[in-house]
């Protein structure tokens, strides 16, 4: 699968789960990492996005949700 394989999230409009609507916004994190494996207290293995300045600055993230299954789906790589 390549990078034109992949809808972007703007030709999104239904939940993948339940197909409920949902809500454009933004995730927001000073921190955002990821790893295969579920940690208590370490980071995970890969840095996704850290703040810049400062510990109050947040990063904005735009992104879709569902308030029906409590999911957030949004691209780290747009980082507002």
């Amino acid at each position: 699968m390549n990078e034109r394989d992949v809808p972007s999230m703007d030709s999104l409009e239904k939940c993948p789960i339940c197909g409920g609507e949902l809500d454009r916004g933004y995730a927001i994190a000073t921190e955002l990492w990821w790893d295969t494996e579920k940690h208590d207290w370490q980071p995970g293995e890969e840095l996704l996005s850290k703040w810049i300045a400062f510990p109050t600055h947040n990063t904005n993230f735009p992104g879709l949700r569902c308030s029906t299954c409590h999911i957030i789906i949004f691209d780290y790589e747009k980082k507002e």
